[in-house]
């Protein structure tokens, strides 16, 4: 491709000051503009035939620019002046989104335009339209003159009669308010999750269609039917498949991340090849095209672009914080747009696929191909090219070239460096310096966001804190222990006098509390880091202290003599001047658990005080609980962390004076055990604190949802509103973390009924201050309902109650490695998760082991409806086979709701296992009970002899019974004939045949299906297949009487030729003795008169060509009298002459129809 060069053609001097504005206000905050920004765009539209001369069209286009809430559109031509084509659109106080399109049909240009809260589709008439009505000029009746002064001709632009009230028609516009909950006030909340980017198309039926890609990583598809009103919507997903109870039980819009990488950057689409389908393609933050289907609302391709780039992948691994990002999570900060599409000039049956990626230094264009191959849509990279180092503003893609906007990224630089020659290293300061000035001034605005103004103090219930420019904070009292962890320097003995230790102690514990402090000093941050990383991959605690002392503290101190300063005072001589220090450090610890500090006993049947019912109640006052409970946690967990790192340490000083063997031996054995107990269970609290947890509403799967906490006996997580919590009309906070949702979840009642039972005990608590009474009491109670070594559940049967399944899989692989409370209720929520998320592999084996809790652990109260009043125990009466039974039958229905039958026929077979005739005074009813479980689950799988056998083995008559009418309704139903009539039935034998008979008696003939096989038919194969000739004879000959008598027509005629053939032939295989039928005829009694009552009644009879007709009894000469059943015995010459009337008859029909 050869060079070109190209000269600037200023329009600078051409007016365009002829604005005409229409202002539509749709209802949004007048915050939108401060709260939000996009960048500045635009575009271009030409229309179909502008390279025709005689075309209306003829070089005339339409372009457009957006900022902030204004679109300014103005249509031009090189050939013709055009009478009002600038059109400026004020959308207020909501931004336009670039994504603006324009699309023409025979005869109407249709605009479509999205904003952060609304979608607009303005139809204006086409050119041409314009044109046919220009000619007779009643269209414009204000102008005599259609040509100007020069002798051009002017012709009304398209955006002529562009009004508001055309703006505001029913089928122009639609605000998203029920998809975004953007309103009058709903913009001020940073939780609403705005659109950033957007496409459009138009498709054949006239629909405006907009795919709207928000800041959390979702696209909405809104679709604007040619209807006026009609506006449907959905999202696009952005996975291949779909787990239904998690993904069912929560709505769209709050399912992403705020900085998720999978951020839509650029949206494009294109119509597919062949139907009305287009195809939408997205470049996302995580550098992957990601390809849906509009119709099918599916999936098609995630693309990689990095794996057609050139870029060195190495530099997008970064590190921030404590936490590693990897492949997926780049630093991506590229002015859009960042995707076009291309399809070139004469072939317009291939799609092409230009995208723009910047990282780090490296700046590249890529150009892919859309290709259909071994039935799947694959992006091939046809071309990478390295783009210019400014910033990209905008590029087109043509045939042969890439044409690109630029904006140097160095005006600040350059700006100061002016026309001075600069070395590299004056240069890279100079860099530097600038950087230095910007951070500078985020770091003056985040100081001025939070510049105390003020003390405030409320006397009656001790209330204090200080005002800040933005905000505001409280000052809480500490816990009493929570003195002695947070020991400093100017630590006093007032402190362990609140803690009310032993006096020898208080020595003891300051000196041992000097020494940890100054070990804690010389810890570095990537020692602390190292441990943190540690804990995050599930290392073993004493391991990952080992290694710390051994690869970072050993290294720089003789543990032999301890010479090197600043440890030298603190150990040199530490058992000498600590005789107690294992006594010490004990205290310590057993001021951290919870437990061990309630003086009064919990019970969920406690009352409220009245005066505690609403206490921290409010979004604020929550928030105060969280954070409180939060920095309790993670202060307690540095204290730990430190303390392990110290006895750790302490271990390596074997030959100091003072550290006996039993010492030694009491530190490996008991205290560094009990400390990495307790240091794991603060990290469990820290996660609690700090792990986000989405609550959503949910409507697909709600009932799924709802029956399964019927099962568990949850029913207080039934009623409860699922939706979206926050709102931006009160003081909320974002992000909800588990802690502040558990704390939120009706008000926390079991927090305030453990509270009420503490404040109780205070004295004088009725006219004490509240907040430094209640406060520390209060964030006590609830740590204590979280805390892990406990007896209490509420947590975990909290994120099962809200559907939290994978928090509640992390919450059990945090605790299963060390805690030892609660092990099987753990196993039991492990095994529901899986089965929800239908990994049954690991559910059975899971529920079998939750089976050993039942009467030890309180989750299995309500499971297996154990009496309210039994304590906790391990009685081995508890695991009395009612409980068994009645723990099964709940994962019994547990997976019948999730529809796994195999699952419900392992659990029942495990139940059946676990039954113990000896000791269960019910076994039969309870073993009759699995056996229809399994029985029923059987039949649900196709497995039919398991069902059968496993109906043979019920005890229980009745049920049995039940089993086999269901067992051949199924049958019967599947048409699996052949395996019904396999069967023996045993004792069941005479049932079978009863059910049989009865059904095939009760049905209606006329309304019987051609094709289908009769109960009588099944009855005569099942008698025929156990050499019962003289059964299956009369069954075929009563079916053959049944049709002469109720199916009129030459078919009944054919199959009652059939079956008189076939009972006359089974007749004849039997004995001469036995070779007999009945048949049952009516007897007329003339003496016995219906009564009154009978002769009112209305009766059914069918014509000879089957048509009902109702006739009265009373003028039925033939019914007018009772009717006696009399028994007539057929034989084979019998047989024989009915059969040949039939077949007579048959032979006339053919002959005479």
């Amino acid at each position: 491709m050869s060079a070109a060069n190209y000269n600037e053609v200023s329009a600078s001097q051409l007016m365009f000051n002829n604005w005409r504005e229409i202002t539509l206000d749709i209802g949004a905050s007048q915050s939108t503009l401060q709260d939000f920004k996009l960048t500045e765009s635009s575009g271009f539209f030409s229309y179909n035939d502008s390279n025709s001369w005689l075309s209306p069209t003829s070089n005339r286009f339409i372009y457009w620019r957006i900022h902030n809430d204004i679109v300014e559109l103005c249509e031009l031509s090189l050939d013709v002046n055009l009478i009002g084509n600038q059109l400026r659109l004020r959308f207020q106080n909501t931004h336009v989104l670039d994504g603006v399109s324009i699309h023409e049909t025979g005869d109407q240009v249709f605009i479509l335009i999205a904003t952060v809260a609304s979608v607009h589709r303005l139809i204006l008439p086409h050119p041409r339209k314009l044109a046919n009505d220009f000619e007779d000029r009643s269209v414009m009746p204000d102008f005599k003159q259609f040509i100007d002064s020069s002798g051009t001709v002017l012709r009304t632009s398209i955006f002529f009669n562009v009004t508001t009230e055309k703006l505001r028609e029913s089928n122009s516009y639609r605000v998203l308010n029920d998809l975004y909950n953007v309103g009058s006030s709903s913009f001020t909340s940073s939780a609403v999750p705005f659109p950033v980017t957007c496409c459009s198309w138009l498709t054949n039926r006239k629909e405006a269609v907009f795919v709207l890609g928000n800041s959390v990583g979702t696209l909405l598809v809104v679709q604007m039917s040619s209807e006026a009103g009609k506006v449907i919507s959905w999202e696009l997903k952005q996975t291949k498949f779909m787990e239904r109870l998690w993904k069912g039980l929560i709505p769209s819009i709050m399912r992403g991340n705020q900085e998720g990488t999978d951020v839509a950057v650029s949206i494009v689409s294109h119509a597919s090849y062949a139907g009305d389908d287009y195809f939408v393609f997205a470049l996302c933050r995580d550098l992957r095209i990601r390809m849906w289907s509009y119709l099918r609302q599916e999936l098609l391709i995630v693309h990689n672009v990095l794996n057609s780039s050139h870029c060195n992948l190495s530099q997008h691994y970064t590190t921030n914080g404590n936490n590693a990002v990897g492949k997926g999570q780049h630093s991506f900060n590229v002015r859009r747009p960042v995707l076009r599409k291309v399809i070139p000039i004469n072939d317009s049956n291939n799609l092409y696929l230009a995208a723009f990626i910047a990282i780090a230094d490296q700046k590249q264009f890529i150009i892919m191909k859309l290709v259909f191959e071994e039935a799947t849509w694959k992006l091939k990279t046809s071309a990478v090219l390295a783009a210019p180092e400014e910033d990209i503003r905008d590029f087109i893609v043509t045939n042969d070239r890439i044409w690109s906007l630029s904006i140097s990224s160095e005006n600040e630089i350059r700006s100061q460096i002016g026309s001075n020659e600069l070395t590299a290293d004056e240069y890279t300061s100079l860099e530097h310096t600038s950087w230095e000035k910007f951070y500078s001034y985020c770091t003056q605005y985040h100081s001025v966001a939070n510049k105390p103004l003020g003390l405030f103090l409320d006397p009656n219930t001790g209330l204090i804190g200080f005002i800040k420019k933005n905000t505001l904070s409280f000052l809480k009292p500490a816990q009493v222990y929570d003195d002695v962890i947070m020991f400093n320097k100017t630590f006093d003995n007032s402190r362990l006098k609140r803690a009310e230790l032993e006096v020898t102690l208080e020595t003891n514990v300051i000196s041992f509390l000097n020494a940890l402090k100054t070990f804690s000093d010389n810890l570095t941050e990537e020692m602390l880091l190292n441990f943190e990383l540690g804990m995050e991959t599930g290392e073993v605690v004493e391991t990952i202290a080992q290694e710390i002392v051994d690869n970072f503290l050993i290294v720089a101190t003789d543990v032999t003599t301890l010479n090197a300063d600043p440890l030298k005072n603190t150990f040199d001589n530490l058992f000498i001047k600590t005789p107690l220090l294992i006594e010490a450090i004990e205290a310590i610890l057993k001021s951290l658990d919870f437990e061990e500090t309630v003086d009064t006993e919990f019970s969920t049947t406690n009352t409220i005080m009245p005066i505690l019912s609403q206490f921290l109640s409010s979004n604020v006052g929550i928030c105060l609980l969280s954070e409180s409970i939060r920095q309790v946690s993670r202060m307690r967990y540095n204290f730990c962390r430190e303390l392990l790192l110290f006895e750790t340490f302490l271990l390596q000083l074997r030959d100091k004076k003072g550290f006996t063997a039993p010492k030694i031996e009491k530190m490996h054995t008991s205290i560094v055990p009990t400390t990495a107990i307790y240091l794991q269970a603060c990290y469990f609290m820290c996660w609690v604190c700090e792990t986000p947890m989405r609550c959503d509403g949910n409507v697909v799967g709600l009932e799924e949802v709802i029956s399964q906490l019927s099962v568990l006996d949850m029913n207080e997580y039934i009623n409860m509103n699922r939706g979206k919590q926050e709102s931006p009309k009160t003081n909320d906070f974002v992000p909800k973390t588990i802690l502040s949702r558990f704390i939120h979840h009706n008000r926390c009642s079991l927090g305030r009924r453990l509270l009420s039972a503490k404040f109780a005990a205070v004295d004088g608590a009725s006219t004490a201050e509240t907040y430094t009474t209640a406060l520390p009491l209060m964030v006590h109670s609830i740590l204590q309902l979280l805390w892990p070594m406990s007896n209490m559940f509420y947590l975990p049967e909290f994120l099962l109650g809200y559907g939290q399944y994978q928090l509640i899989l992390q919450y059990t692989q945090l605790l299963d490695s060390w805690c030892q409370y609660n092990v099987y209720s753990r196993q039991f929520l492990k095994g529901f998760v899986y089965l929800v998320l239908g990994e049954t592999n690991k559910t059975i084996e899971l529920f079998q082991e939750s089976s050993f809790g039942i009467g030890k652990e309180h989750l299995f109260r309500r499971l297996i409806n154990a009496p309210v009043n039994e304590h906790e125990t391990e009685n081995e009466e508890l695991l009395n086979p009612v409980y068994l039974f009645n723990y099964y039958n709940k994962l019994i229905q547990l997976a019948k709701i999730h529809s796994q039958p195999e699952t419900v026929i392992q659990l029942a077979s495990q139940g059946i296992l676990m039954l113990d005739s000896a000791t269960d005074t019910n076994y039969d009813e309870h073993y009759s009970s699995l056996l229809i479980t399994l029985f029923i689950s059987h039949l649900e799988m196709d497995n039919i002899s398991d069902a059968y056998q496993t109906m043979i083995l019920n005890p229980n008559e009745s049920q049995r019974k039940n089993c086999l009418r269901q067992f051949i309704l199924t049958l019967c139903e599947r048409k699996k004939y052949e395996e019904l009539i396999s069967f023996s039935f045993n004792d069941l034998d005479e049932d079978f045949v009863n059910i049989l008979e009865s059904r095939a008696r009760a049905c209606d003939l006329l309304s019987t299906a051609k094709d289908r096989v009769t109960h009588y038919e099944i009855l005569h194969a099942y008698f025929v297949s156990n050499n019962n000739f003289r059964k299956a004879a009369a069954i075929a000959y009563e079916y053959a009487r049944r049709l002469s008598h109720e199916v009129p027509g030459f078919e009944s005629l054919a199959k009652q030729v059939k079956f008189y053939a076939i009972a006359l032939n089974c007749l004849k295989l039997v004995k001469d003795k036995y070779a007999w039928v009945i048949k049952p005829t009516l007897k007329v009694i003339p003496s016995i008169a219906l009564s009154t009552s009978e002769k009112n009644t209305s009766i059914n009879k069918r014509t000879y060509e089957g048509t009902d007709i109702l006739i009265d009894a009373e003028d039925d000469t033939s019914l007018n009298s009772a009717v006696k059943k009399s028994i007539e015995v057929l034989d084979v010459n019998d047989l024989q002459r009915e059969y040949q009337l039939a077949n007579v008859r048959l032979k006339l029909l053919q002959k005479d129809p």
